[in-house]
Formats: structure tokens, sequence, C-alpha cells
């Protein structure tokens, strides 16, 4: 069974990828390997990392609410139809 890129965009690890990565945009500390897997990322996409993750646990403190709006996961979705997955 293969899975639709509306199914596959809706998956919470992607979501999540979405709302960190607008995060980290909103704030300027976007970098180019802000998404790369542990064993590929460097000392400067490290700190990016961390740095959101400090907001996103000062937003949870606050209750406020940490979810991707559809727009938001469109504008920083870096895939495209290749990327679909079969299940």
């Amino acid at each position: 069974m293969k899975m639709t890129f509306e199914k596959w965009m809706k998956r919470p690890v992607y979501v999540a990828q979405c709302k960190t990565a607008s995060i980290a945009q909103a704030n300027g500390v976007f970098c180019f390997l802000f998404r790369a897997l542990p064993g590929h990322r460097d000392a400067q996409a490290q700190r990016a990392r961390n740095a959101v993750a400090d907001i996103v646990r000062d937003m949870r403190k606050k209750g406020q609410p940490v979810k991707v709006i559809p727009h938001q996961a469109l504008a920083t979705r870096h895939h495209d139809l290749a990327t679909q997955l079969a299940v």
C-alpha cells in the first residue's frame, strides 16, 4: 500500500519538523544543516537546534500552543512528490 503525499505530510514527525523549522526561521537561527541527522550536523546546526528547543520549552512553560499551521508546513517544506514513501 502506498502512502499518499497528503497523508505523509500529516505524520506527527513531519508536522513537528515543520513547526521547529518555522520557529527557527522566525527567530533567525535556521541554518543549512538544521534538519540533518545527528551524525551529519555541524556545531552551528546543533546550536541552532538547541536554541529552538529552548524556545519550545519556554512556549510550553507559558502554556502557549506548539501547533503547526498548515501554511507554515507548506512554507518550510523541503520535500516534493519524489519523497513519497511506500508503506
